[in-house]
């Protein structure tokens, strides 16, 4: 917004050598490769959430696989496990 305020002060001076418009053109456009960089972070963000989803889906399989084979050691181990989180 500052920046729009700017510009258009500029252009009203008197002493302004550019018509109006042509004084965006001074500012330097960004940098090229920005496209790529946003692409990178996208794919970035992807394959992190994915590893991340993974590896809770193991963990729930893990659990599983011990409550299935074994319940009784399975259920004493999580909650002796709830008891000293809570004790602590």
């Amino acid at each position: 917004m500052a920046m729009n305020w700017q510009v258009r002060e500029f252009e009203m001076r008197e002493d302004c050598p550019l018509p109006a418009g042509e004084v965006l053109m001074r500012y330097k456009p960004a940098k090229p490769g920005w496209e790529m960089k946003i692409l990178l972070c996208y794919i970035t963000a992807l394959v992190t959430w994915f590893f991340f989803s993974l590896m809770l889906l193991v963990l729930w399989a893990g659990l599983l696989i011990c409550l299935i084979v074994c319940p009784g050691a399975t259920i004493a181990y999580m909650s002796r496990l709830i008891r000293n989180i809570k004790a602590s």
